[in-house]
């Protein structure tokens, strides 16, 4: 008998260390109910041990108490998620165990009973520590989220700038060259250059009378005139 009752404790202090449901954000009107619910099947379980006696009816008055307050921890877990009702479910769980271990140890006397209820404060002791374990590790988790979050973003901005700063280097460099080549071509750029047309440019000899490039002779061409094409008019160049 004290050995059954010694693996009963153990599961209800298994059951301790379980993690509370978490589910997702529930609306305010759904909370209501779910806690109305709550109360009212504890107040059920609460009237179907009044028949008991003795001992039997604190251990049942007990496992439903803490039935009652593991579902209300568990729906402040649902209703607004985060690590400290996380905690508060787990924490629960072991007071509940532990209520119920402790109730059932009146069944025993004298060195049965005191090892019993060691045994109990021990399972109530590990559970809570082991609650106190889940919470640290998941703080440690999300801290390492926020900071990974961080070093990415960080990552993506230097990223981000280091193209930027390259794109412009190259964007220098581009212009440097093409500078280069316009002064190696004569200062035009290659635009203009290819927009040059032949036209023609009278060249002045003796006895010729003076003309404009491109426009009417001042007078009839002469003997001895001789003429070019250029590229100098049609181009915008000052005129020769």
């Amino acid at each position: 008998m004290h050995k059954f009752t010694l693996t009963a404790f153990s599961a209800a202090f298994c059951l301790a260390m379980a993690g509370g449901a978490i589910g997702a954000n529930m609306s305010k009107s759904d909370y209501n109910a779910n806690m109305t619910t709550v109360k009212s099947t504890y107040t059920t379980e609460l009237a179907a041990c009044k028949p008991l006696a003795g001992n039997a009816k604190d251990i049942c008055d007990a496992e439903a108490k803490g039935r009652e307050n593991v579902a209300k921890a568990d729906l402040e877990a649902s209703y607004q998620p985060s690590e400290k009702h996380a905690y508060g479910a787990r924490l629960a769980r072991a007071d509940a165990a532990y209520a119920v271990a402790k109730e059932k140890c009146d069944d025993f006397a004298g060195n049965a009973k005191d090892v019993c209820v060691k045994e109990a404060k021990a399972g109530y002791v590990s559970a809570k520590a082991n609650a106190k374990v889940a919470e640290a590790v998941s703080d440690a988790k999300t801290t390492a989220r926020e900071k990974t979050n961080d070093a990415n973003a960080t990552a993506q901005a230097k990223t981000v700038e280091a193209v930027k700063d390259a794109n412009a280097e190259k964007r220098d460099a581009g212009g440097e060259v093409r500078r280069a080549r316009r002064r190696r071509e004569g200062g035009l750029h290659p635009r203009r250059q290819g927009a040059l047309r032949p036209v023609v440019r009278r060249i002045r000899s003796p006895g010729c009378a003076s003309a404009r490039p491109g426009g009417m002779f001042n007078k009839a061409p002469r003997p001895g005139l001789r003429v070019r094409a250029t590229r100098a008019m049609r181009s915008g160049l000052p005129r020769a």
